[in-house]
């Protein structure tokens, strides 16, 4: 039930951020857009797995579909933490962006 309910409040969080990205198109905006609306893609495939993988027959098929768009989230967001800065490669170099970012 929780799996459920938390998809629903994430489908509302994409459909927030769409209409923010329509709005307002900014690149830190549409890749956050994006970001979300892979990951209640993946939490919706997970709510319905079993169906899924009945539905196109492919086993453990609503698993790894997750698994791509949790990797698809997490590259558009690394994209949006990188366009919040926008001058940090020109002002630092390389080496001067690691250290911030993993500091």
């Amino acid at each position: 039930m929780a799996l459920y309910i938390g998809t629903i409040l994430l489908w509302f969080a994409a459909v927030s951020r769409v209409l923010a990205s329509v709005r307002r198109p900014d690149g830190a905006r549409i890749s956050m857009t994006v970001a979300t609306i892979c990951i209640a893609v993946a939490f919706t495939l997970a709510a319905v797995g079993g169906g899924f993988d009945a539905l196109v027959n492919w086993p453990n098929g609503a698993e790894l579909l997750q698994h791509l768009f949790f990797a698809v989230a997490t590259f558009a967001t690394l994209r949006f933490m990188f366009l919040l800065r926008p001058n940090l490669l020109r002002h630092l170099g390389a080496a001067g962006v690691l250290t911030c970012w993993f500091a």
